[in-house]
């Protein structure tokens, strides 16, 4: 190793290099235990004694090391200078000048501080009090000094430095050790600030939350913040001092006293009222917050508070309680600002979880930019440089620290191990004992046993221990002894017990070698049960990953047989056995993975974690690998089955089981055409869980039917039952024209219909109540096989007739009086006609008053008439230079004249927008909507099943039916009792739909300035004008009501009544009212001359209105079915022609910087729209969109 020593220059040596290389690869290993470094090297002290010098000087250059390396390094270093009584050369001083004898400068309850010099300054030489005297002091001074090592590796401006230790001359006489750290002139911060009340003390606060957090990062409680434990240096910087003192000194004194009574007031309430806890990070932030207190308002924190039991007391009355509110008025009003009162009320939190961190505190004032001038060099600061550089000149044998960690890095025999406790300190006499006892075992293991009489007792004293490295010599004696017993008979608790408490260790190595060891124990004495009775069930899951197959082969099979019983469930779920279970799934062994599905089987049929952790861990592709390998044995496809089932028991996880795993339909249709009865009907049981869910049955329809109609047909009575439920399930949660397409090409009439007479009462029964949900949903008569409807009503007329199971009358006499209900009342082509008489009645009404028809006249020029009165009939055409055109696109002409004479007034004004046209007009939609109305009523009472009787009753009827009354206004289930807001917003939310469509348009006419409360805006011009003109009276308030009560109210409900579908009600009648646009197309064409160019507009005109309307229609008629309600509609047509059609273009050219976003509000509007529409206009009992989810049938096979 070259020269055996170091010189000044060593540390940058090759030596020194490969000494501290391989330090970091020991330290950096998992298999790391402290306790055997410890015991190897307290068998010979004065290597132990060079070792601390060389980490010493590792962690000098702790710079070039990462956290976790210095970390660990720092632990190794403090845990050998614990247990071998030494500590690092380099940190005791020599040539301090301080006379004992003297007058202490200070005294405080751990010792007395006197003013010494070192090297021509003044320092600090604290001398710590001895408590015990005996024939061991020396050696308890040495050890109190190893506990200062940790104060020598902090180098913080915030935080008091550590020079060294000092034993005194008369040290052997009057033994004690002095701590010898800078002297401050300033005094403490309580003294400073009392001598310098102007100085800034946010300044000094800040500097305290500095060094606290980098105690706090450095793994060091402080446990005595105070202003007398914090020092201000000659730069006006505060540092802390005295930081874990109360930890460090003589382990002799309780920790009762280790608080001084001036402390009390600082102290968290936790370690107040709770005596056996130790101080925190948390308790540090209390006593942080005090000392801020007491800094700013000048007295101390609860001094009304004495003695201690009166604090201790108040703490118990209040979870509150904290130094502002028993401060006085004049001491908060000190307090600097909302944000220095908020951060100490958080630190005075109760819960000490809920308190800040020092990374919290110190931002605070780091946030405040304070102005520092103060300097950053101290005349200390020059010290700390002479004792580092006079650290530095400690010498090391390298080659003797080479050949020690050499040795540490070898492995290590049994024996060899066994005999360090002999001589290794910090052991207890019963553990040495144990040691001789276990060595003596095994030098004669060939003819002994380890689990027996003293050699049990021993190895139990071994594993019980707090020392990790005699955990290690356990671990590996246990080892040793099983390889060598491999039958042995079966263990008992005396056994089982030291072995669950190695399993435990904190040592790795330990760990390791007695979970092998359990594994193999356990393996062969079968002894499963008791490590459930010893809290063994973390051995027992960890066995479940165990790379040997027999080893989980015999794990797995206990784990299926202890979850069969309930109350093993939830202890299993903690120990965490999901995880393993759901990876033992898919193992290559039949039987490992057989028992795991058994074992999840019967943790998901029971607890509703697992269910959601089954979902996560994505274990329905595996379920579904495993169906859909060929050769997948038939009780592992049943058990498979059986997971599935379980999990959809609830109703959360089927979409995510469905979009995780796209192929489970079709895994669940393939598996109800399996060979095997029993498999067969665990899918249909899977999939009637999956299908009762309205949301999901559009998904399984696909492909269904034609798979589980000829199912009825089984031999398996189990299997047609199953079948019949999904097929009534899925057919009632169709859509009319779905469900009308699915009874037609699947043919379930005439196999339902047999079934309903089979001898078995089961079958009948679930037949019949297949008949009710069929016959809820949809009439049979429109099934298109008609002969088949009359069969399947005999039958029914039969079965109630004879049938000797109640529940079968029930559900016959039910599905009779569902197609009754459900059977059409008007046929298909009435109805339709009655629809065009409504349209023909409505748009022929508006041209039966010679005024309406006004505007089929040619329009002659505009001009001029002179009058015999000397006035003139202005004539206005739309268009013109006079005619008001709205901003938002529609523009209308309102026609002044001034004449005297009728004939005149009607040769010259004949066109649509002439107010005595609609007056005319208005008059005639009128009376032709009320019209339609009343042939709606006379239908109604006419009918071959009339659902009302009286008069009373019909007129409800047909307000129900035109949309002007609901059941349920709301649209919520009237027992829930909504509040009033949430009852206000079912009611609005329908008519919102549209004016968010409308969203780009809005936003326009907001860059316009004339929406309600903007610039332009005003009653006169944007209400009155718009909406009480005659064009405004016609466009807004007359023609949408008439027209939606016409074309929604009244034609939608006469087709209802001819059975027509949704699709039909939906997007077939609106193109009538598309239709009863089109005589618009004359009035354009006599309106501009009736030339072939007029013609040519009138074509387009009316092409383009037909297309919108007819969309319009569509649109309205939606919100009409689904919200059975008119005034959805009529808000929405009263809302689109108040604002026109939408003109994008125009739009973005009268704001060409707004564009973009314009743009983005027109496809927001869109969008929201899209999303909105189904929500916002859902109801739970529309008269015309029944909702089956909620109503169906709810039928008890």
């Amino acid at each position: 190793m070259g020269d055996a020593y170091s010189s000044t220059g060593a540390s940058h040596g090759d030596d020194y290099a490969l000494c501290r290389s391989t330090l970091l690869e020991l330290c950096a290993a998992p298999e790391l235990s402290l306790d055997d470094w410890v015991a190897q090297l307290t068998q010979e002290p004065d290597k132990a004694q060079g070792f601390v010098d060389f980490l010493s000087k590792v962690l000098e250059d702790k710079n070039a090391l990462s956290l976790s390396l210095t970390k660990r390094v720092q632990k190794t270093l403090l845990s050998i200078t614990r247990a071998a009584q030494v500590f690092p050369t380099c940190y005791e001083l020599k040539g301090v000048q301080c006379d004992l004898r003297g007058s202490p400068s200070n005294a405080g309850g751990f010792g007395a501080i006197y003013r010494g010099r070192y090297r021509g300054s003044s320092v600090c030489v604290k001398a710590v009090q001895q408590y015990e005297r005996d024939s061991n002091v020396n050696i308890k001074l040495r050890t109190q000094a190893t506990e200062f090592t940790i104060w020598a590796q902090l180098s913080h401006k915030n935080v008091v430095p550590f020079y060294g230790f000092y034993l005194p001359e008369n040290y052997t006489v009057f033994p004690r050790i002095c701590i010898v750290s800078p002297w401050v002139d300033n005094g403490n911060l309580k003294e400073y600030i009392q001598s310098f009340p102007d100085k800034p003390r946010m300044l000094l606060l800040s500097d305290v939350a500095s060094g606290l957090k980098y105690l706090h990062e450095s793994g060091i409680v402080h446990a005595d913040i105070k202003a007398n434990n914090i020092l201000v240096a000659t730069t006006g910087r505060a540092m802390i001092t005295d930081f874990g003192i109360s930890r460090i000194i003589l382990t002799s004194i309780k920790s009762s006293t280790l608080v001084s009574t001036g402390t009390i007031n600082w102290t968290a309430p936790e370690l107040l009222i709770n005596d056996g806890l130790n101080p925190t990070f948390k308790s540090d932030i209390w006593s942080f917050a005090c000392l801020c207190f007491e800094v700013v308002t000048d007295e101390e924190p609860f001094e009304q508070f004495t003695p201690k039991i009166r604090l201790i007391s108040a703490f118990l009355a209040s979870n509150t309680l904290n130094p502002l509110d028993q401060a006085s008025g004049n001491s908060r009003q000190k307090v600097f600002g909302a944000g220095m009162q908020h951060l100490l009320e958080s630190c005075w939190n109760h819960d000490p979880t809920r308190r800040p961190s020092t990374e919290v505190t110190s931002s605070f004032f780091d946030d405040l930019h304070l102005p520092d001038r103060r300097p950053h060099i101290d005349d200390g600061d020059m010290i700390s440089l002479e004792v580092k550089e006079a650290r530095s000149n400690v010498k090391v044998n390298y080659e003797d620290i080479h050949r020690v960690l050499r040795r540490l890095n070898d492995s290590t025999s049994v024996q060899e191990r066994l005999s360090w406790p002999q001589s290794q300190l910090g052991l207890a006499q019963e553990e040495r004992d144990a040691a001789t006892s276990l060595l003596r075992y095994y030098e004669n293991k060939s003819t002994s046993n380890l689990f027996s009489g003293e050699y049990l007792s021993a190895f139990t004293v071994f594993a019980s221990s707090k020392n990790t490295s005699l955990h290690r010599t356990a671990a590996m004696l246990l080892q040793d002894f099983i390889s060598v017993n491999i039958k042995m008979s079966p263990i008992d608790r005396t056994v089982l017990d030291p072995v669950l408490t190695l399993f435990r260790s904190h040592d790795s190595v330990a760990r390791t070698l007695s979970k092998n060891a359990l594994e193999l124990l356990l393996q062969t004495s079968q002894d499963w049960p008791l490590t459930i009775e010893f809290k063994g069930l973390e051995p027992l899951i960890s066995s479940l990953s165990s790379p040997n197959l027999e080893t989980q082969r015999s794990a797995i099979h206990y784990v299926a047989e202890m979850l069969s019983q309930e109350h093993n469930i939830p202890g299993a779920i903690s120990a965490g056995v999901l995880v393993p279970l759901v990876k033992l799934v898919v193992s290559v062994d039949n039987d490992v993975q057989e028992d795991a599905i058994r074992a999840i089987i019967s943790i998901t049929s029971k607890n509703e974690q697992s269910r959601a952790a089954m979902v996560d861990a994505g274990s329905t592709t595996d379920l579904v690998n495993i169906l859909d390998i060929h050769n997948t044995p038939i009780k592992t496809r049943n058990n498979c089955l059986q997971v599935l089932h379980n999990i959809l028991l609830n109703e959360r996880y089927r979409r995510r089981m469905l979009l995780s795993e796209p192929r489970l339909n079709q895994c669940l249709l393939s598996h109800i055409k399996f060979r095997d009865i029993g498999v067969q009907e665990k899918a249909l049981t899977v999939l009637e869980e999956l299908s009762n869910d309205g949301k999901f049955a559009s998904i399984i329809q696909a492909g269904a039917f034609e798979r589980l109609v000829p199912l009825m047909s089984s031999k398996s009575n189990n299997v047609q039952i199953k079948a019949i439920k999904c097929i009534s399930i899925l057919v009632s949660y169709a859509y009319d024209d779905d469900a009308k397409s699915l009874i037609a090409k699947s043919g379930i009439l005439t196999p339902l219909t047999l079934l309903a007479q089979a001898n078995n009462t089961q079958i009948q029964e679930a037949a019949t109540g297949a008949f009710t949900d069929l016959t809820n949903k949809i009439a049979l008569s429109r099934a298109g096989n008609d002969s088949a409807c009359e069969v399947a009503i005999q039958v029914l007329v039969d079965l109630m007739r004879k049938a000797n199971s109640f529940l079968i009358q029930i559900y016959c006499l039910q599905s009779l009086d569902n197609i009754a209900k459900n059977a059409p009342q008007l046929a298909p082509s009435t109805a339709h006609l009655l629809s065009f008489g409504f349209s023909v009645l409505y748009v022929g009404s508006i041209y039966v008053s010679s005024r309406a028809r006004l505007s089929f006249d040619p329009n002659p020029t505009p001009r001029s008439t002179p009058v015999s009165n000397g006035h003139t009939s202005t004539e206005l055409f739309e268009g013109s230079a006079t005619a008001s055109a709205s901003s938002r696109g529609t523009a209308t002409t309102m026609t002044t004249t001034t004449t005297t004479g009728p004939r005149e007034k009607l040769r010259n004004e004949r066109w649509r927008d002439d107010p005595d046209v609609i007056k005319a007009r208005l008059v005639a939609v009128c009376m032709a909507t009320t019209a339609c109305c009343a042939i709606v009523y006379f239908i109604l009472s006419n009918l071959s099943h009339p659902i009302s009787s009286t008069s009373v009753e019909l007129l409800w009827d047909l307000l129900l039916r035109l949309g002007f009354v609901s059941s349920n206004i709301g649209g919520i289930p009237s027992d829930e009792n909504p509040s009033l807001l949430r009852s206000s917003w079912n009611v609005l939310r329908p008519h919102l739909i549209t004016p968010l469509l409308f969203l780009g348009p809005l936003y326009a006419t907001y860059l316009s300035n004339v929406l309600p409360g903007q610039k332009y805006w005003s009653w006169e011009m944007n209400v009155r004008r718009e909406l009480f003109s005659w064009q405004g009276i016609r466009n807004v308030i007359a023609a949408p009501p008439t027209e939606e009560l016409v074309f929604r109210g009244c034609t939608l409900s006469v087709l209802h009544l001819a059975g027509a579908s949704r699709s039909q009600m939906i997007f077939l009648s609106p193109l009538s009212f598309g239709l009863a646009h089109v005589h618009h197309a004359w009035d354009v064409f006599n309106r501009y001359g009736r030339t072939s160019q007029a013609a040519l507009r009138a074509l387009t005109v009316t092409l383009f209105q037909l297309t919108y309307t007819t969309l319009f229609g569509c649109y309205t008629s939606y919100l009409f079915l689904r919200t059975s309600s008119i005034y959805p509609p009529i808000s929405a047509h009263m809302f689109c022609n108040f604002m026109g059609f939408p003109r994008i273009g125009y739009e973005m050219q009268m704001f060409p910087r707004k564009k973009n976003w314009i743009l983005t509000t027109y496809i927001l509007g869109i969008i929201g729209f899209t999303f909105f529409l189904s929500s916002w206009t859902h109801t739970t009992d529309s008269f015309y969109w029944v909702n089956y989810v909620a109503g169906r049938t709810q039928n008890v096979y």
